[in-house]
């Protein structure tokens, strides 16, 4: 997932230095933020599954009880 991402990472530098008139190590800092923030709800959802049409997915203490490491009935 994380080279998902790669066909937008380099125009979006070539458009924050061309365009904006950024510098170079400013536009990739900017591009990091620009491309996590819309990366990180994607794989939030993947990994999750949180809510929305699919359900209520698995929680972290769920997948842990399925992977028997927290026994089940414990608080």
């Amino acid at each position: 997932m994380s080279n998902a991402d790669l066909p937008a990472r380099i125009p979006l530098t070539v458009f924050f230095v061309e365009k904006a008139g950024v510098p170079p190590v400013a536009a990739t800092a900017a591009r990091l933020v620009a491309v996590f923030a819309a990366r990180f709800p994607v794989v939030d959802r993947l990994i999750h599954r949180g809510g929305g049409r699919r359900g209520k997915g698995l929680g972290v203490r769920a997948g842990a009880e399925e992977a028997g490491i927290v026994a089940r009935g414990a608080k």
